[in-house]
């Protein structure tokens, strides 16, 4: 993931608006972070339970087309490493916190001994 926000060049984009009297339009700076998209779709396939496999599937492909042209669609194994990097990020922030629950129940245990 690091190291491919090469498209990471801010464009400017039309932003519609309403106002009172219709709807105007705009430019709008957009910011575009390859890595943070491959994070959201690692956490869609988590959390919708998809396959790895479906970001190999047309429909997909050409939706992402559409919506981002500039996002470069990751391989099955690369998906499938973006939900590891998840995964491992999230075991190490759990361990973390159990760790101090357990400092503080350990702490709270010597007061009353």
């Amino acid at each position: 993931m690091k190291g491919e926000n090469d498209v990471n060049a801010g464009t400017l984009q039309p932003l519609k608006k309403e106002d009172g009297k219709g709807t105007s339009s705009t430019l709008a700076a957009d910011n575009f972070d390859v890595a943070e998209c491959r994070k959201a779709l690692a956490r869609m396939i988590i959390v919708d339970e998809l396959p790895f496999k479906f970001v190999e599937g047309e429909k997909f492909r050409y939706f992402m087309s559409v919506v981002q042209p500039r996002f470069p669609i990751p391989s099955r194994i690369a998906a499938a490493k973006d939900c590891w990097d998840i995964l491992t990020d999230e075991k190490h922030k759990l361990r973390s916190l159990f760790e101090r629950v357990k400092a503080g129940f350990e702490d709270g245990r010597e007061v009353w001994r």
